[in-house]
């Protein structure tokens, strides 16, 4: 994002603004963000008004963010990529692509196991299942419509992050690290690297080699450990309900007295041996 976070802003009653730090996208007097994201050539969020859910993507051209395009949708937000906007709807995947001033429909797929997280990565959706891994890609050979590219066993599994050649996975015991690899006989996992996090995994956020894990410890609280490969090289507070990193910097939504707020704040790495990490 070339203005390097953007955030929503719900009044109590009623009404939105949404935010970068260079300025304001759109302020209205009705309606409720529920979800934004940014997909690479612009803003997509998916809010509700007098009952009926929209997207409304912006474009970035030109240094400036372009009219919103708006399209009535049932569903949930996943995400976008470029122009592709992906929803889901209980155990239906689709989507829209942006073209002008509109929205056109993708053909969508229906799984018939359980989902329990739906991650994009680029213009693929990665769905975790009660079964396993899900990887659905846009096929336009015909009619724009998501198919099944791959598959992987990874029952159990209540969530997962991947970014790249690393996968996370996580039970409600034990975090494992995979190296996902695609040949001709499919989707296989390489090594497995067990993560000690002394906890149950809720989340998990990537930064360069860096794989942030957050962590809930019946001791101790909440933590976001930082992971690079199979070793723990420091943690910060719970405080951060989520993060996102941007430029040498950390962007984190805290919650202070009752108040969600947004906090940058620079991002330092110590050098090794000692290895520590801190945000001030």
């Amino acid at each position: 994002l070339a203005d390097g976070a953007a955030w929503a802003e719900n009044a109590q009653r009623d009404g939105y603004r949404i935010r970068t730090l260079g300025g304001q996208v759109e302020s209205r007097d009705s309606g409720r963000i529920r979800q934004l994201a940014f997909t690479g050539t612009g803003l997509v969020a998916q809010v509700r008004r007098d009952g009926q859910d929209y997207l409304r993507f912006w474009r970035w051209q030109g240094d400036a963010w372009l009219a919103a395009v708006e399209q009535p949708i049932a569903g949930t937000l996943l995400g976008g990529s470029g122009d592709l906007l992906f929803v889901r709807h209980g155990q239906q995947l689709g989507g829209y692509a942006v073209d002008g001033g509109a929205m056109a429909e993708l053909v969508g797929l229906s799984l018939a196991d359980e989902i329990r997280q739906v991650q994009l990565d680029g213009q693929r959706l990665l769905v975790l299942t009660d079964k396993g891994l899900e990887w659905l890609q846009l096929d336009d050979s015909r009619l724009p419509q998501l198919v099944r590219r791959a598959s992987l066993a990874l029952p159990g599994r209540l969530g997962f992050a991947l970014d790249g050649e690393r996968l996370v996975t996580w039970t409600a015991t034990e975090a494992t690290r995979f190296k996902p690899l695609l040949d001709a006989d499919g989707w296989r996992l390489g090594d497995a690297t067990v993560l000690a996090v002394d906890g149950q995994v809720q989340r998990a956020r990537f930064d360069g080699e860096l794989a942030w894990l957050r962590v809930s410890n019946d001791l101790h609280g909440d933590s976001w450990q930082a992971w690079r490969d199979g070793e723990r090289l420091g943690a910060l507070a719970g405080e951060r309900q989520d993060l996102a990193f941007t430029a040498g910097r950390l962007v984190s939504l805290q919650l202070r007295d009752g108040v969600q707020q947004l906090v940058v704040e620079p991002l330092k790495v110590a050098a090794a041996p000692a290895v520590t990490l801190a945000a001030k």
